[in-house]
């Protein structure tokens, strides 16, 4: 009994070739979005934080959270495991 093949070897990579391309569109285009709404997210959110806090207030804090964060990496970064 003969089974029907998808197509001859060329129509199938060139097929396959569409998709990959498809799925590389659909990749960028997803990865784009989601770079500009995690922006605009941090836009709204940094916009309504200093609303609340003043500017000062939230710079002295991300002074000192960047310096226990990375005092913390320091110190545990080297540790395999």
């Amino acid at each position: 009994m003969l089974r029907q093949s998808g197509g001859r070897k060329p129509e199938r990579a060139g097929r396959d070739r569409f998709t990959q391309q498809r799925g590389n569109l659909r990749s960028f285009v997803a990865a784009g979005l989601a770079l500009v709404l995690s922006s605009l997210i941090g836009v709204l959110f940094g916009e309504a934080l200093t609303r609340l806090v003043p500017l000062r207030y939230i710079q002295i804090g991300a002074g000192v959270a960047f310096v226990l964060i990375g005092g913390v990496l320091l110190l545990v970064g080297g540790r395999k495991g």
